[in-house]
């Protein structure tokens, strides 16, 4: 039995930060880092809304969209916020709460994230949705998690030469990745597929100087310049996601806007807008995977 410490319940039998219980989400997922898109996005596809719980700040919404049930919920910004509304969810789905014991099978579930990012290369355009395949993580927060079995451990190392920063590698499922990809396709807008980087903070951390020096001087160029993979973008999220439901038995995909091109410095007008784009597409694949 997990223990009262470890596994916060409130006294109305919710789990502790997103105040939900497990009946309020869905096995499919979009999670986003601004708390408004997970209300821009219900209101914008959910033919009927079935449930909303707004709670420190982190807002989830479940509906239906073409009569399938699918929760929209924030994960805050970066991999730490991200790694509490992770472990909230999978309890949700794997631990009866009641009991405080892990369910004796887990039913496999569907996430997919939806964000910005600053596209590395510069030919990408402001606007291009860009799939995450690898996953690299600048943080620490995946550290933190035993994995029995590392088959990127001659990456790491390569990238660790390379940049000066230990990550750690891995990827995200292939069916996410296709149903990504046969999503955009179907709606006609432009995408790239490549490696995603992700770092523990917006600034120096991703190589922008504004009152102080970084102590990697142009962190987004290097990225971009790694031979052994293709990485097309940075962001602060999609490393522990990966690499978080790579040890259990979810299924998760990234899609990222290119709101910033990093090699032309140009950002994009209206935001807003393009993540619209992502999320129609994040929607249409969760309904491929079924």
């Amino acid at each position: 039995m997990i223990n009262e410490s470890e596994l916060i319940i409130t006294q109305s039998g919710r789990i502790y930060h997103l105040d939900l219980l497990p009946e309020e989400v869905a096995d499919s997922i979009l999670i986003v880092g601004d708390p408004d898109r997970s209300t821009h996005i219900s209101k914008s596809f959910f033919e009927k809304t079935l449930f909303s719980r707004s709670h420190r700040g982190l807002i989830t919404n479940t509906g239906t969209v073409n009569g399938k049930n699918i929760t929209v919920t924030t994960s805050g910004m970066g991999t730490p916020s991200l790694e509490i509304v992770l472990n909230e969810l999978a309890a949700l789905k794997f631990i009866d709460l009641k009991t405080r014991r892990k369910n004796e099978t887990f039913k496999p579930f569907d996430i997919i994230r939806v964000g910005t990012s600053g596209g590395l290369r510069e030919e990408t355009e402001l606007g291009t949705l860009i799939i995450s395949d690898y996953a690299i993580g600048l943080d620490n927060t995946g550290f933190f998690y035993k994995r029995n079995e590392n088959p990127y451990t001659k990456l790491e190392g390569e990238l660790e030469k390379f940049l000066g920063i230990k990550p750690y590698i891995s990827r995200f499922n292939k069916d996410v990745i296709q149903a990504l990809e046969e999503s955009c396709k179907e709606l006609g807008v432009p995408y790239k597929i490549g490696a995603t980087a992700s770092n523990s903070g917006f600034f120096a951390n991703q190589g922008r100087e504004l009152l102080l020096e970084p102590s990697i001087a142009e962190i987004d160029q290097k990225l971009s310049k790694f031979g052994a993979l293709n990485i097309e973008n940075m962001e602060m999220e999609a490393s522990f996601l990966a690499y978080f439901s790579s040890l259990l038995p979810i299924r998760s995909g990234c899609i990222c806007v290119a709101i910033a091109n990093r090699a032309k410095n140009t950002f994009a007008k209206d935001p807003t807008k393009l993540v619209e784009a992502a999320s129609k597409v994040a929607i249409r694949a969760l309904e491929r995977l079924g």
